[in-house]
């Protein structure tokens, strides 16, 4: 790494370009002076700066040109604007075009110490969030203060209206799943999620019915109208769920599944991505860029809890609310959250529900049982499984609520 921050001065004034070279120099940056704005232009294509000090008004080529040529090549580079008297009203007009700020003219020393000290440290965040450059909402400022929208069959996840998701953990037979899919229907509920294929610890334990479980989703979508979310795990299974699903949902043991993620990242299907159960916020949106980086930006992110030191004393999962600001910071994709896999435990959803609304969650995904199904009976996560009429109630008592950013 270097040393020094490198710092590229641009101004058709050579006495003003060299007074603020000495001012950077002696606040310890590596500085190059130009005076022309195309001899600017091809310095930015060639080499990487962490700033660029631009005049905007020059005799060749402008500064917005020069601001231009510097995201295209360089969109982590600060870039600061100088202006004269009278030029205050193009300098904001390049701000709202990626610019950092500007300084007018004449300078003063803290003045410009100042302002590419911010600058710079801006720079160190984006450097921070380039490895995951498609979703960053720092270097993607047309989502200033707002997800992006993803529609699914009518349905809009990240909007100001709270997505309900809600079904069985495993689709386990026809008429225990078009049971419960009519009845979170009738509940509130605007997808339908359901496994039909499942990962478990246990390789002896029920891992789903395969493309008869698609078939089964497939037709109690037809019955109800709801969109159908369904986890894929294996690479080479993503065109076969993908003839059924309505989005793929990526889930926690599969979060770093790369050759997963990429040839989700190859389709036009939304992706519903879990938190791994130990990831770190970075290792999540990590993952997510995987996806985005094929081209694929319909990328919905589920907090489902992660594993920590209490986890199994009193809950399955530690359900991260706090997870939700950070995301939102740094991401322009909506999260939804699971407090079904967040908590494990049926009596702690409704709670958790509404706690996960309240920290800015943009939807629920919720797994649900027949309101008569004995649990014992349930083959995957069944004790973590709410009945319909709770269901019900969470919907009613969160459904009012108006989503702000």
């Amino acid at each position: 790494m270097r040393g020094k921050n490198r710092i590229l001065v641009v101004d058709d004034e050579e006495a003003m370009g060299l007074g603020l070279a000495e001012i950077l120099t002696n606040a310890g940056h590596e500085v190059q002076i130009t005076t022309s704005g195309k001899e600017a232009i091809e310095k930015v294509k060639k080499y990487a700066y962490d700033a660029v000090l631009t005049d905007l008004k020059m005799p060749d080529v402008d500064g917005i040109q020069v601001l231009e040529q510097v995201k295209k090549s360089s969109p982590e580079t600060a870039v600061i604007m100088l202006t004269a008297y009278g030029t205050v009203a193009s300098a904001v007009e390049a701000i709202k075009k990626g610019a950092y700020d500007y300084i007018s003219k004449p300078f003063k020393i803290d003045q410009v110490r100042n302002i590419v000290n911010k600058a710079l440290q801006q720079r160190i965040s984006t450097d921070e969030c380039s490895s995951f450059r498609t979703i960053s909402r720092m270097m993607h400022p047309e989502y200033d203060g707002r997800s992006k929208v993803i529609e699914v069959r009518g349905v809009k996840i990240g909007g100001s209206k709270l997505v309900i998701i809600a079904g069985p953990c495993a689709v386990e037979g026809r008429e225990f799943t078009l049971e419960i899919a009519r009845a979170v229907k009738e509940s509130g509920a605007d997808m339908l999620r359901g496994g039909a294929y499942k990962p478990r610890t246990s390789p002896y334990d029920f891992q789903g019915l395969g493309e008869e479980g698609l078939e089964i989703l497939a037709e109690a979508r037809e019955i109800t109208g709801l969109p159908v979310v369904t986890e894929v795990m294996d690479p080479r299974l993503v065109d076969l769920v993908g003839q059924y699903a309505d989005v793929y949902q990526i889930g926690s043991r599969s979060m770093q599944n790369f050759p997963l993620l990429t040839e989700v990242g190859k389709t036009k299907k939304p992706v519903l991505l879990k938190r791994g159960m130990s990831a770190t916020l970075r290792e999540w949106l990590c993952a997510a860029e995987y996806i985005a980086k094929e081209g694929n930006t319909d990328i919905i992110l589920c907090e489902r809890g992660v594993r920590t030191a209490e986890s199994g004393e009193y809950d399955r999962n530690t359900l991260d609310l706090n997870v939700i600001g950070a995301v939102k910071k740094n991401t322009y994709l909506p999260i939804i959250v699971d407090p079904s896999h967040g908590t494990g435990r049926a009596d702690m959803v409704p709670l958790a529900s509404k706690a996960a609304v309240e920290y800015g969650a943009q939807g629920l995904i919720i797994e649900v049982i027949g309101e008569n199904m004995d649990v014992q009976s349930i083959k995957s996560d069944g004790y973590q499984s709410i009945r319909p009429s709770i269901l019900r109630n969470i919907i009613e008592e969160v459904s009012a609520k108006v989503l702000n950013f």
